[in-house]
């Protein structure tokens, strides 16, 4: 009953503290740094403190052999190969930073603890659990690491931990925080729902012809072709140039090694569970299930008792709501009985219904999928100097035809409307997806007829790969209404259907007024139509059972018997809060232990990013971008 607060707890408060760092770190990014362009023969001052040549080429070279032993066919490209200069220089640059704070607040960190620390470390300690010196400068020349450079680089991260934990002291959330969160994230409710469908509406009279013609009148555009406009694009994208980048068998082989426990698929299985605030109501149905495997009248057996039923398919152990359960399913047969269980806040009874085995995916299945996920990885690295071939060929000429065609750009030409829809009724191939398929048409239908084409950049969500374009529109065709002579059978077909919401909507408001007004209860008024029960449900995540309409206004009181009315996809629904449980830091302690830390972690991260902001900002970076590329060279 707790997995959307488990899911809760994995989202933002979970992910914001890590979010937090990054942001403050990439704070030092490009921008700032290299605007301040030094002219010393240094590669980088912070503070006044050099980061030298030499400095840096050490560094940067042990990083540079840790990268091409990773990377596939041991090898980098000009691009990454600048891209980890960068990434070398900013790390340097925030060492210095918190070395330069840490002597104006007088913190160090003494060879006994540094010491301390290496000896205690499990990557160091041999199979009898004891730290030896041999041992630990073979894993250092293993990974391309001297004792200074490792050595160096622990005493960096203690230091930061000293730093960062002096600002951080007193950080922390309350009981009363934790226990108000807790409560509305975990806090579940029933209701009892009937839902009043248009398509169980009686049929209303034939309408004249005069009612048709004002229907008409009145949804015009209902009625009326969309503004097509005729385009020719050229589009350079990761997807458009993946194909021409050249990825071996030795590439894919060296990928699906280092990636081989995502190609592990565990064990799956399929359980039917039912779910009881009380044990012995929980025992009985378990009891009846045994002899009636029926699942279908089990559920409405569950129901009647104020229990719930839920299916989850094709689930591997650790996506189970609870560790109890999980265990409990993945020690049974199929068909056999399983619990009572307690967990979360009630008792389980569940049923596996088929187990799909742990399975390996070979090389020879995955090795499709390796190189064309390699193929665009390569893109995206090259894609930049293509774009450059592409802004030179726009820039030549605004004929889209001239573009050369082993640019690594798809070209297309078509008409289309506002929403990429296509003559035909079906979408356009445009060769572009998702935001940028929707920047595209937005500057399609944004642009003058014969516009000269542009290279541009289409905007993107950050982090997205780029996509670079330019387009011409050739032909608009404005919108046009439909005659009523053309669309007389789809207006009369729209009329029925508005006729019969409309009856649907006018029993459920008379339903809902007969209910919020006390004078009869919902099954009374319910006109034979079924009421539902609901099984408990969240603010966030979808019910089973009743429309997701109804939660949000099922949540907007806090008192036992509203009711509420809501639109649904096929009608009307309406609801009464039947029950609300607020469990308590008793309930879960776990859960509760464990939210009151990612709040904790939220706050710590909340107070480290100012304090990085403000150490950025003391700690005056220049950097000479010219000796840093003549250094990554």
């Amino acid at each position: 009953m707790l997995a959307p607060f488990r899911r809760f707890l994995n989202t933002w408060i979970a992910k914001f503290f890590f979010f937090a760092l990054a942001a403050a770190f990439l704070t030092w990014g490009v921008n700032d740094m290299v605007s301040q362009i030094g002219t010393s023969g240094n590669i980088a001052t912070v503070g006044g403190q050099a980061i030298t040549p030499t400095e840096f080429s050490v560094e940067f070279n042990r990083t540079l052999k840790q990268a091409i032993a990773k990377a596939p066919g041991g090898a980098l490209s000009a691009d990454e190969k600048k891209a980890l200069g960068y990434q070398t220089l900013y790390g340097m640059i925030y060492r210095a930073a918190l070395d330069a704070e840490a002597k104006r607040e007088g913190i160090a960190v003494n060879n006994d603890a540094l010491r301390n620390q290496i000896e205690t470390d499990k990557v160091f300690l041999d199979s009898t659990g004891k730290f030896t010196r041999t041992n630990y400068l073979q894993i250092l020349s293993d990974n391309n690491l001297t004792t200074k450079s490792y050595e160096d680089g622990q005493r960096d991260q203690m230091l930061e931990a000293e730093i960062l934990d002096s600002v951080e002291v007193g950080a922390g959330a309350s009981a009363i925080l934790t226990d108000h969160l807790f409560g509305y994230e975990a806090q579940n409710r029933t209701a009892d729902v009937v839902l009043v469908k248009t398509a169980d509406q009686p049929a209303p009279a034939d309408p004249t012809d005069a009612q048709l013609q004002r229907y008409y009148a009145n949804h015009l555009s209902s009625y009326a072709t969309p503004e097509y406009r005729k385009i020719k694009l050229v589009v350079l994208s990761a997807d458009t140039l993946a194909s021409s980048e050249t990825v071996t068998d030795a590439d894919a082989q060296t990928y699906y090694k280092a990636n081989f426990a995502t190609y592990v698929q565990p064990e799956k299985r399929s359980v039917r569970i039912l779910v009881f605030a009380d044990q012995a109501k929980a025992q009985t149905l378990a009891a009846a299930w045994a002899k009636n495997s029926d699942w279908t009248a089990i559920q409405k057996q569950a129901q009647a008792a104020g229990g719930s039923a839920v299916e989850l398919p094709d689930t591997s152990k650790p996506d189970f709501p609870t560790p109890a359960l999980a265990d409990a399913v993945f020690a049974a047969r199929i068909g056999a009985p399983i619990g009572p269980v307690q967990a979360g806040l009630g008792w389980q009874v569940a049923q596996v219904t088929t187990i799909t085995p742990a399975n390996t995916v070979t090389f020879e299945t995955a090795e499709p999928a390796i190189k064309t996920k390699l193929q665009r990885a390569k893109a995206s690295v090259a894609i930049y100097d293509q774009a450059n071939k592409l802004e030179d060929a726009i820039g030549q000429s605004s004929d889209l035809n001239q573009v050369p065609a082993d640019i690594g750009a798809a070209a297309a030409e078509g008409t289309v409307d506002a929403n990429g829809i296509g003559l035909d009724g079906t979408q356009a191939p445009l060769p572009a997806s998702g935001g940028a398929r929707a920047a595209i048409l937005a500057d399609a239908f944004s642009q003058t007829l014969n516009q000269p084409a542009e290279f541009k950049q289409a905007s993107l969500k950050t982090g997205a790969d780029p996509v670079f374009y330019a387009m011409t529109v050739e032909q608009i065709t404005p919108p046009a209404h439909k005659a009523y002579a053309d669309v007389a059978t789809q207006v009369r077909v729209d009329w029925i259907l508005d006729q019969r919401r409309h009856e649907a909507e006018t029993a459920a408001a008379k339903m809902l007024a007969t209910v919020q007004g006390g004078v009869e209860n919902l099954s009374a008024v319910a006109n034979g139509t079924t009421v539902i029960h609901s099984a408990p449900f969240f603010s966030e995540g979808t019910p089973s059972g009743i429309p997701s309409q109804i939660v949000a206004p099922m949540f907007a009181t806090n008192k036992i018997g509203d009711a509420s009315m809501a639109e649904t996809n096929d009608g009307f629904a309406v609801a009464v809060l039947t029950k609300i449980t607020t469990p308590d830091r008793t309930a879960a302690p776990e859960d509760w232990n464990k939210l009151r830390t990612q709040l904790e972690q939220s706050m710590r991260g909340d107070i480290e990013s100012t304090y990085t902001d403000a150490l950025r900002s003391a700690a005056k970076v220049n950097i000479n971008e010219a000796r840093l590329n003549a250094a990554i060279e």
